[in-house]
């Protein structure tokens, strides 16, 4: 990509795609595309389509979507989520496909993979997925797909970034916040500052997961548009469970209360991604979760 190509970027107010903006801001490109939903509803295939047609994008990060996690898959119909969430993922693919746009970079999901470790971008396979059945990882599956299904057909250029939890260093009161990490971050710092005897945390302590600072992604994310791969894995090379994590940050908050779980999420786990590939391209994560927790910053 160059300084002055047009660029756009769904989702730029979400945590992935602002960790996007932000990273191309500091790089002075000047040429950014970032428009929410009150100006485009990505729902509406014609509205996606003019859009496309109109500002004619070079690039595309495609960080757009229902957000989904351990607190959402019990909270709302998985029928909305899918619906919406593939409606967003396809009609950007089809515009993005077929107005020019150079390359197209994605946001995917770990849960895309059959359960296992050192699991390789060559795993997966169409049908795969271990949450086949909740509403926003399988619209992932479809969005990979359809993705696969352009670049062998068309030749269109796209890479989708298969990720584990990602979250950054942002903490606040909003305890429903449905991102992972953000979730249990918020809920202890909000139980050491009210001085709380027991903080419950949705899901289960013996959950383990790999996780990504969102510092590292943007970099992986940029790094995308330059290779040659149809996914990507970007995640730190360590899995932790969920209550080493909790443990972390109550250490980092001064937290002494009781911390108790919910137990109503056993998602599986690890899936412990391999991200030799990215590796290979020159891509190296910084951030370990003791190190993230550490820039935890209260807004």
């Amino acid at each position: 990509m160059q300084k002055n190509d047009t660029v756009l970027i769904t989702g730029a107010s979400g945590m992935s795609g602002s960790s996007i903006k932000q990273k191309l801001l500091d790089l002075r490109y000047t040429n950014l595309l970032t428009p929410g939903r009150e100006e485009l509803d990505y729902t509406r295939k014609f509205c996606v389509q003019e859009y496309f047609d109109e500002h004619k994008p070079d690039y595309v990060f495609h960080c757009a979507g229902y957000i989904s996690s351990h607190v959402s898959h019990h909270a709302v119909a998985q029928s909305d989520l899918l619906i919406e969430d593939t409606y967003i993922n396809l009609n950007v693919i089809k515009a993005a496909s077929s107005s020019g746009v150079r390359k197209l970079v994605a946001v995917g999901s770990c849960w895309a993979y059959d359960q296992g470790n050192n699991i390789s971008e060559t795993s997966w396979h169409p049908g795969s997925g271990v949450h086949l059945g909740v509403g926003h990882d399988t619209a992932k599956l479809t969005m990979i797909t359809a993705l696969n299904l352009l670049k062998k057909e068309t030749g269109f250029d796209s890479t989708v970034l298969m990720i584990p939890p990602l979250y950054t260093s942002n903490v606040s009161d909003n305890i429903a916040n449905r991102h992972v990490v953000a979730n249990i971050a918020n809920a202890i710092y909000s139980a050491s500052k009210n001085k709380s005897n027991t903080v419950t945390l949705n899901g289960s302590k013996t959950n383990q997961r790999q996780l990504v600072h969102v510092d590292d992604f943007s970099s992986a994310a940029l790094l995308a548009q330059t290779v040659d791969a149809t996914l990507l894995n970007v995640a730190y090379p360590e899995t932790i469970t969920m209550e080493e994590l909790a443990d972390t940050i109550c250490a980092h908050y001064n937290y002494q209360g009781e911390v108790a779980w919910t137990n109503n999420a056993a998602n599986p786990g690890p899936q412990d991604l391999d991200i030799t590939l990215a590796n290979s391209f020159g891509w190296q994560p910084a951030i370990n979760m003791k190190k993230g927790v550490e820039s935890f910053n209260v807004l």
